[in-house]
């Protein structure tokens, strides 16, 4: 029944989105050193009614992995499979900046299965320099396990944040935004397994099923700032500070810029991202405890020490044509590189992204 269901609000957003006012389809190709492999098309649109806006969004991934953390814990021949993503969603305008908005998003896998919905709006206050918004999710998971019908977990997550914009000058804004997040249920991957290992023995003498915490609060701060530098000429930088229960703490620094060319027919952009992240607390990258298994144990490298380092461009392209408000083509190119600090299996990996897009305003 659920599959049907899906298939149902896919083909309503595919729909929505052909016969939008705004309609947008991109392709997102992802290849790492690690043997991991995405594609990820999506289909999304947009129609404005007057004070109310209503948009979705249909996306895929189709997964193909034989990583070496699924190797040596989980999943020796790997896996392949789709995840299929569905949001819906309405805005409508009140007037004099002030709005109010509403979603809905469904994830499903063949093992995994995410309900979420969120409600949000924002204001703007003197004189419209100033505009204040504010957020809240909540999300219910299903967590199974491929070819094992008695293994059943449940996850809930409750978001919320809060944003304020300034505007600066004519030409400048700077954003700065508070979010919590409290997760309460299952966290851990069903199917990793973590390796035990005596004092005096080189090799593991067991393998215990991954454990992590039941709950984890998180939260962000982020600081952006936005200007137009020359005329054909607009930057943007973004730092983000991370904390959760778990001990973990994390910065990221985005830089962007981008150029107008040819009378605005070409756009050419370049972005650059730098992320730096300690362990949680209970990580090890072996657990010297055999016979014992600590209450709390990860073969996950994304919770271990670790930084990445993202740059790529990306070039977009905007014909005149006079019966449509606006139709763009962009193809952009990034190449990401992580470095794990205290990982037994991997030290790095590089990945390149591949991304084409279509818009169309009419």
């Amino acid at each position: 029944m659920t599959r049907y269901a899906i298939i149902l609000l896919a083909c309503f957003a595919s729909a929505s989105a052909w016969a939008a006012d705004r309609a947008h389809s991109s392709v997102l190709i992802y290849s790492d050193t690690d043997h991991v492999q995405v594609i990820s098309p999506t289909v999304s649109g947009s129609v404005d009614a007057g004070k109310a806006t209503v948009t979705s969004v249909v996306s895929m991934d189709l997964i193909s992995a034989a990583s070496v953390d699924l190797v040596t814990a989980a999943s020796p021949k790997g896996y392949s499979e789709t995840r299929t993503q569905v949001d819906a969603g309405g805005r409508y305008a009140f007037g004099e900046g002030q709005n109010v908005d509403a979603g809905y998003h469904l994830s499903y896998e063949p093992d995994f299965l995410t309900h979420s919905v969120r409600v949000g709006g924002t204001r703007d206050v003197l004189a419209r320099q100033v505009s204040l918004g504010i957020n809240y999710g909540f999300s219910h998971s299903e967590i199974g396990r491929t070819h094992d019908t008695s293994f059943s977990r449940q996850r809930q997550t409750h978001d919320a944040d809060f944003s304020l914009t300034r505007v600066l000058s004519p030409t400048a804004a700077a954003d700065l935004a508070y979010g919590l997040s409290f997760v309460d249920g299952f966290q851990a991957n069903a199917y990793r397994y973590v390796r035990l290992y005596a004092a005096s023995e080189g090799l593991h003498q067991t393998s215990v099923a991954e454990q992590t915490p039941d709950t984890r609060f998180r939260q962000t701060l982020t600081a952006r700032l936005r200007s137009r530098l020359l005329p054909s000429l607009f930057g943007l930088a973004d730092y983000r500070f991370y904390a959760d229960s778990w001990g973990m703490l994390a910065h990221t620094l985005t830089l962007r810029a981008a150029w107008s060319l040819g009378s605005d027919v070409w756009t050419l952009s370049a972005e650059a991202r730098g992320h730096v992240q300690n362990a949680a607390n209970f990580y090890r990258s072996r657990y010297v405890t055999f016979p014992m298994a600590p209450d709390f144990r990860t073969a996950d490298k994304e919770l271990g020490p670790m930084w990445t380092a993202l740059g790529g461009t990306h070039l977009e392209w905007s014909p005149e044509i006079s019966r449509f408000d606006a139709l763009r083509f962009s193809l952009g190119a990034d190449v990401l590189h992580m470095r794990y600090l205290d990982y037994a299996f991997l030290t790095s990996r590089t990945a390149l992204l591949v991304s084409f897009d279509v818009t169309l305003e009419i």
